[in-house]
């Protein structure tokens, strides 16, 4: 719709497209160390991989990363292609892609010690797994006839916390994404806490976003104050800090993904 309450900020959406510009190299980056499944000798990766419970390290970090550049493709593609900013729904791309960023930098922590990712592994395995027990559960799938060697979510689960107790894993939870996001998100000023919370009040529909989104009277109405329905649409400029900060939690998430497996070193 071309009315006022529609039409982007020229100048913002040229940063917009610039910002989201650097995302398909950074996401042939990420594919590249992911398609070469390998670990540079002496990396942090190698170092996890010979423990028995390691690899669920690279497992879930590289595809935290994936879908983290895919949020942000889409996003790049609906400025640069459909020409076009949601009011709300992009914010529901940036924050799919910054919490799973800060999911993988938090896996793949390069100050945390082997046995430290190891355990961090494994609780993001044991909450996958356990979502995926809870989907099972709830559609029936639980109840379909097996084949082989497959198993369910549940038995999934079973299996690794008597691993993890047998190989000495000590048991913890995989923080929420609110904290994920408050240590490993790339927010400035804002902070990684306000950053999730910001974004997921757009996702969920929260009344308080139109706090910081544009609002303007119907063409018919009197007056600028009148009470009543209201256009409402996206804040360019909101979008493009956030979009900011996806963007640098992103690249800050590769740069450490590229350390974790040495590809620096080849």
């Amino acid at each position: 719709m071309d009315s006022p309450a529609s039409r982007q900020d020229p100048r913002i959406t040229a940063e917009l497209r610039t910002m989201l510009g650097v995302v398909p190299v950074l996401r042939e980056r990420q594919e590249t160390v992911v398609r070469a499944n390998s670990k540079a000798r002496g990396s942090p990766a190698d170092l996890d991989g010979q423990h028995r419970l390691g690899r669920f390290v690279w497992e879930i970090a590289s595809q935290s990363l994936g879908v983290a550049g895919d949020h942000l493709e889409a996003w790049r593609r609906l400025i640069e292609e459909a020409h076009t900013q949601p009011g709300w729904a992009h914010m529901t791309l940036l924050r799919g892609a910054i919490e799973s960023a800060s999911l993988c930098r938090w896996l793949i922590d390069p100050t945390a010690t082997s046995a430290q990712r190891i355990q961090h592994g494994v609780a993001a395995q044991l909450r996958d797994w356990g979502e995926r027990r809870r989907f099972e559960e709830a559609s029936g799938a639980d109840k379909l006839p097996r084949t082989g060697e497959a198993r369910i979510g549940r038995q999934r689960v079973h299996e690794l916390v008597e691993a993890r107790r047998v190989n000495g894993v000590p048991e913890m939870s995989v923080p929420t994404f609110v904290k994920l996001c408050d240590d490993y998100a790339i927010a400035g000023d804002l902070g990684g806490n306000a950053l999730y919370r910001l974004a997921s009040a757009f996702a969920h529909g929260m009344q308080w976003t139109l706090l910081v989104s544009k609002s303007e009277p119907p063409p018919d109405a009197t007056s600028a104050t009148e009470p009543g329905p209201r256009r409402v649409s996206a804040s360019d400029t909101l979008s493009a800090g956030v979009t900011n900060c996806a963007v640098r939690t992103f690249e800050a998430a590769v740069v450490d993904f590229e350390h974790y497996a040495g590809a620096e070193k080849r």
